[in-house]
């Protein structure tokens, strides 16, 4: 019997016993991270038009290996595609990135932001009378 207890406040003492978690990342440190140039490795495009598939691609029309955006630490950033560079806005605030472009803002959720690796994903909604148009991007990014 002593040994039954023994057995069961040892399991009970090693379930109790929880790994320590890595602390999440603050928005200083995405801020810090996503400094410098980050090159498109994939983006991934998916376009509906009231719930229908209508356009997919891992390009997203892009350049892959050559199309980057860079974010500078004064709050701008260039986009560089197709030959094409612009510089814009930008604004940091926990996982959400907002890009201010000259159409509008548009703002996508940090999934992977690493000193190598970011992946963005946005979606984007729209209704135009009887239609109604998503998008969704996954921007998959290396320096």
């Amino acid at each position: 019997m002593k040994n039954l207890i023994l057995i069961t406040l040892a399991v009970v003492l090693f379930a109790a016993c929880k790994k320590e978690s890595s602390p999440a990342k603050t928005t200083d440190d995405n801020k810090t991270l996503i400094i410098g140039r980050w090159y498109f490795t994939q983006d991934t495009v998916k376009q509906y038009k009231n719930g229908i598939l209508v356009y997919y691609s891992t390009t997203g029309g892009l350049d892959i290996g050559t199309a980057y955006e860079q974010f500078n630490a004064d709050g701008t950033y260039t986009d560089f595609f197709n030959g094409k560079a612009s510089t814009s806005p930008y604004s940091l605030e926990g996982n959400t990135l907002t890009l201010t472009q000259s159409n509008g803002t548009e703002s996508g959720q940090i999934k992977t932001l690493s000193s190598t690796k970011l992946v963005i994903f946005y979606d984007d909604n729209f209704v135009d009378g009887n239609t109604t148009s998503r998008t969704t991007e996954v921007a998959y990014l290396s320096k």
